[in-house]
């Protein structure tokens, strides 16, 4: 690894990485107009906001386009502080989607706790779409859950989330991703209706809960760095084997498993990418998700080419009428701004063509270098690469992540089984990404292949 000459320019990257990484600045600086729960028509589409439920989080709202978003999913989020003995009450309908969750989070935005959709068990006389081989259409399809200010007992109480003893400032998460067609960003169902039960045992209502818990509308604080420290770190290019030129990106590209921000920031500015990590989490991560990033630039080539083997999935997003498990729950392969972690584009399993040995062929690119062959009928997925490079001024630059979901316990190539830095290859095998640096012209001579799927 490359060694400064003098221990004073470390210790000073070192304190810029400490300011990327752990500074979670203020919040983003625009509020959303008040909203209450409309009165809505039996047929019309369910609503997207209420009074607790700021959101929703996706790629069209800049506002809210921060903490690396998949742009298959939707995010709404909770702010809010519980009364001295109080419990917040969520009661919903499960989605008509691939998956959703609630999970709460720390002030540094790590996960604490959560439940997915499969261990949220459903009311009396409801039930569960999201059980291997059960009727996704299945109504009444009702849940319940719980969220206390407790530590996590030895023995979980069912449909409980645990903020931590004393912890009444909550900060929740929930998500869904990939909607059946038709079914709109929820899934087709309401948002999950929140009420404060006190002390005393009163329920209260939706709106009089809003206000007793001092909800707060302003959106998540964000999870980017000053942007002084995030340049001082992105413009002193000290990685072993850095291109001076392609910064921070390597040649081959290097796919690294993400453990929490920090180990991502050492690794990826400093070259410090050793040790044995704990995986943490960190900028609202998903913990039922496990990610590999790498860093790119189109300097070393216009098109970046990467091919793989696709893990199986449950196809849902056609309205598929029973849920199959499979190796995956979801998988996606994203391009953000590495600066201000917006999403440029993302492509998730259903989108992606495949070949009949289940490869795939997926081209990142600015629209103007698209190759013509790079579409879905000649078998190739495309990501756009964007205009905005790191969003601070390095127009070339990328940074992808590969998501894994909810491996199932048979399949051992998941992200989630890497277990120290550098074993990637060895635990994805084919089912890591392969990268190629290439310019439109040479990726057209490829020609246009038909794909199986």
């Amino acid at each position: 690894m490359f060694k400064p000459n003098t221990a004073a320019p470390m210790k000073a990257t070192a304190l810029w990485v400490a300011l990327l990484i752990t500074s979670t600045g203020a919040c983003n600086g625009r509020a959303p107009d008040p909203a209450t729960t409309p009165t809505v028509a039996a047929n019309a589409a369910p609503a997207e906001h209420s009074c607790f439920w700021d959101g929703p989080w996706v790629r069209e709202d800049p506002a809210r386009s921060y903490a690396y978003p998949d742009t298959g999913a939707a995010y709404w989020a909770a702010r809010l502080r519980l009364p001295d003995g109080a419990t917040l009450q969520l009661q919903g309908d499960y989605p008509q989607a691939r998956y959703a969750s609630l999970v709460l989070y720390d002030a540094d935005g790590a996960p604490t706790d959560a439940l997915h959709d499969a261990l949220i068990q459903p009311d009396a006389g409801s039930r569960n779409p999201f059980i291997d081989g059960a009727e996704r259409a299945a109504r009444p399809r009702r849940w319940t859950v719980q969220v206390r200010a407790e530590a996590v007992p030895a023995r979980r109480a069912a449909n409980t989330l645990y903020a931590g003893p004393e912890q009444r400032d909550i900060a929740l998460l929930y998500r869904v991703y990939v909607p059946d067609q038709g079914r709109g960003r929820t899934g087709g169902v309401d948002l999950p209706q929140a009420q404060l039960r006190l002390a005393d045992g009163r329920l209260l209502a939706a709106d009089d809960s809003c206000v007793r818990a001092e909800v707060n509308r302003e959106a998540m604080p964000n999870t980017v760095a000053p942007r002084p420290a995030y340049l001082l770190a992105r413009e002193r290019p000290l990685k072993a084997g850095a291109l001076p030129d392609a910064f921070p990106a390597t040649q081959p590209l290097q796919w690294h498993a993400f453990y929490d921000a920090r180990v991502v920031a050492a690794c990826a500015y400093l070259g410090e990418c050793g040790g044995q990590p704990e995986r943490k989490g960190g900028v609202y991560s998903n913990p039922d998700n496990a990610y590999l990033w790498a860093m790119t630039s189109r300097r070393l080539g216009p098109v970046l080419v990467l091919q793989g083997t696709m893990p199986r999935v449950p196809a849902t997003r056609s309205g598929r009428a029973r849920f199959q498990a499979g190796d995956l729950r979801y998988w996606s392969l994203c391009n953000y701004e590495a600066y201000t972690q917006r999403a440029s584009a993302c492509v998730y399993d259903e989108q992606v063509p495949l070949d009949a040995k289940r490869r795939y062929t997926v081209v990142v690119s600015r629209a103007a270098d698209r190759p013509r062959n790079a579409r879905a009928e000649c078998g190739v997925a495309w990501v756009d690469w964007g205009e905005a490079g790191d969003g601070a001024g390095h127009d070339d630059d990328g940074m992808l992540f590969l998501r894994n979901m909810l491996p199932s316990p048979g399949f051992a190539q998941a992200v989630q089984n890497t277990r120290t830095p550098g074993d990637e290859a060895a635990v994805l095998g084919d089912y890591l990404p392969g990268a190629v640096y290439t310019d439109t012209a040479g990726f057209e001579q490829r020609g246009c292949s038909k794909p199986s799927r």
